[in-house]
């Protein structure tokens, strides 16, 4: 029974969003990938760069799928 609740401990690190991953947000209208860039207490700065121009979102970890 420990094993397995220290399996799923390790699989929920890794399911956990860190500064420098690839994201996709869970938003209507919102498409393309974004990086995290910034972790501020349950926000997540989540930042586009399109050709120059640097779209930032402020994002809930529900609302991002990891890619």
């Amino acid at each position: 029974m420990e094993d397995e609740k220290k399996w799923l401990e390790g699989r929920e690190e890794q399911k956990k969003s860190k500064v420098g991953d690839w994201v996709l947000i869970g938003k209507v209208g919102i498409n393309g990938s974004y990086q995290i860039i910034e972790i501020v207490d349950e926000l997540y700065v989540c930042q586009q760069d399109d050709d120059g121009y640097k779209h930032t979102l402020k994002v809930t970890e529900n609302e991002i799928i990891k890619l």
